[in-house]
Parts: C-alpha cells; structure tokens; sequence
C-alpha cells in the first residue's frame, strides 16, 4: 500500500494545532506552546460568569462559578499541555453565552466561535445538537437569522472535513 499524506495525523482538523504552532514559531521554542490552553482557562472563566448571569444567578453566585472553573482536576490539568481540548471548551463556552444575548451581533459571533470550534477538534460535534437546541429556545420567533447563522458555522467549520473527504474519501 502506497504512502498516504493524509493518514490519521493529517486527518484531523488543524485548528487547535495552529495555535500551538503559532507560538512555537513565533518564539522560537515550546516556551510559550501551553499559552493557547491558558487564554481558554480564561475565557471560559469568563463565559462561565457570562452565562451565570444571563441565567439569573447574582453576580457573586456566577463569579464563584467562574473562579471554580479553573480549579476543577481535568481543566488544571489541561491548562499546562499542548492538548486542544480548552480551546474547543473555550469556544463552545463562548457560543453558548453569546447564544444566550439576543443580538445579531451576538449571533453571528457565537456562529463563528462554533465554525473555530469545528475546526478545532472532530468531538466539537458532540457540542452541536446541544448549541441547536439552545437556539432555537432562545431565538424561537426569529428564525430567520438563526438559519443563516447555522449555515454559515457549519460551511465555515467543514472545510477541513470537506478537504479529507476530498483528498481521502472519508471525511474525518
């Protein structure tokens, strides 16, 4: 069987990695290559606190949320690899607050924070059904923006998927 350029360590979305890489590159070494993860600890904080108060905690109910987060084994853990698991956290911790605003600005972010997330890492998936769901909760009379948002996350998110499908025949 003949060599495969794109074998299961190009198959996956490089999203993730390209933060990584970016600081590699940019730095000249690994030094700084667990800053992605630590910028999600971060912003996922944040969206804890964002979505806290949008569900109509008080602010120091949804601060102590946000500064728990951090703190939970698997998130500690994360924050010192390289692995890509915060910044999917990240960016789906982000869709879900922006969900919850009602402004088409805040649309359209939360659908590209859900086209990053696609890019990011396959499990992002997993995160989709559950992002729908909120949606059409929160933005049940106005459907149409809604549908332009998804199609465009879901355009946006499957072009890794759409050049393995190419390139392979199987898209993951």
């Amino acid at each position: 069987q003949a060599w495969n350029p794109y074998s299961s360590q190009t198959a996956f979305p490089p999203g993730g990695e390209i933060l990584t890489a970016f600081t590699m590159a940019t730095s000249g070494g690994d030094r700084f290559a667990a800053l992605p993860n630590l910028v999600a600890v971060v912003v996922i904080a944040v969206g804890v606190y964002g979505i806290g108060r949008r569900i109509g905690l008080d602010p120091r109910r949804a601060l102590f949320g946000a500064l728990l987060t951090p703190l939970f084994p698997v998130v500690a853990l994360h924050a010192q690899s390289t692995l890509n698991d915060l910044p999917l956290a990240a960016l789906v911790v982000a869709a879900t607050a922006l969900l919850l605003r009602r402004s088409e600005t805040d649309l359209a972010l939360a659908a590209a924070a859900v086209a990053l997330a696609l890019t990011t890492k396959v499990t992002a998936l997993f995160a989709l059904p559950l992002l729908a769901v909120l949606a059409v909760l929160v933005w049940r009379p106005r459907r149409r923006p809604l549908a332009v948002a998804g199609a465009c996350s879901l355009a946006g998110g499957s072009i890794w998927y759409v050049v393995n499908l190419v390139n392979t025949g199987d898209a993951r």
